[in-house]
């Protein structure tokens, strides 16, 4: 019975998850969206891909974290992929989902999540930063579920008449990022709140690496480095970052996926590790202009 509740709830968060992600897009025609900042929101105002990530906790089972990458058509249907921790279990790799949207005049909106299994998550959403950005939160019962979406790109990486989305590739996120992690640990590990943040630096080649303050369920842990880090990163702006950390026992790997977002300027990302519940946010130190 435990097995079936698990995967049940697990389908859920899926389901919110990608609800949640729905709400990013970005590539080709932000015309639209300006256009909706002088006459108001439409469907037309979520347009391309946008990066998603959630927080919160489900009643009686436990934390939730991850990222979405979600693709919207401008006429109400979107598209999306999942990375999502519920309580520690181990994710399901890019999970799937589809479903439907509606905008507002007021650039508020709601939005349904059709997953596999028969798995239905509603969500209600508002819009901000001209498109750029959706604030979200899961309308279920026994879901305490609320998300932020950003643009994979922006207005000006896309012109009207082209709607092919913005690309990435290892050379997006070269340079640093400050980075910020929250979560918890909830077994495999010393059990309790995490925290920390730092610098993430990425070569443009593949490697990386990190250096953080955490406090680990309060046990401050300073200056903490990366022995070795690389990381990859898809045409679509999604990636892995994979670091080997030292610790008391010796060293351990630490593996987080992400989106890209803000035209290379941020990451979002979640730890894919068992018994972590942990997500994080990088923004680059040297900013570049959307």
């Amino acid at each position: 019975m435990r097995t079936i509740r698990i995967v049940g709830i697990a389908l859920a968060l899926t389901a919110i998850l990608m609800t949640a992600g729905q709400f990013r897009s970005l590539p080709g025609r932000f015309v639209s969206v300006a256009h909706a900042a002088q006459t108001g929101c439409s469907n037309s105002s979520l347009r391309g891909n946008y990066g998603f990530q959630i927080k919160g906790t489900i009643v009686g089972l436990g934390p939730i974290g991850g990222i979405a990458l979600s693709t919207f058509d401008g006429g109400g249907n979107f598209t999306q992929t999942d990375n999502v921790s519920v309580n520690g279990f181990p994710i399901v790799p890019n999970r799937p989902g589809s479903g439907t949207y509606n905008v507002n005049a007021d650039c508020t909106g709601t939005q349904t999540l059709h997953q596999a299994g028969g798995q239905v998550v509603h969500t209600t959403f508002v819009i901000a930063e001209n498109g750029k950005e959706v604030f979200d939160e899961v309308t279920d019962s026994n879901l305490v579920i609320t998300g932020v979406g950003k643009a994979v790109g922006s207005a000006d990486d896309a012109e009207e008449d082209d709607s092919s989305p913005f690309a990435c590739s290892l050379q997006t996120i070269k340079g640093s990022y400050a980075i910020s992690t929250t979560g918890s640990i909830v077994s495999a590990g010393p059990v309790g709140a995490v925290a920390d943040v730092g610098k993430l630096t990425f070569d443009g080649n593949g490697g990386a690496s990190q250096t953080t303050t955490v406090s680990l369920n309060g046990t401050i842990i300073p200056s903490r480095s990366s022995l070795a880090g690389s990381y990859t990163v898809n045409p679509d702006c999604t990636g892995e970052l994979s670091l080997t950390l030292p610790t008391a026992n010796g060293p351990i790997p630490s593996t987080s996926r992400f989106v890209i977002v803000a035209s290379g300027n941020q990451l979002l990302l979640v730890n894919t590790g068992v018994g972590r519940v942990l997500t994080g946010l990088a923004t680059r130190q040297h900013l570049r202009m959307w």
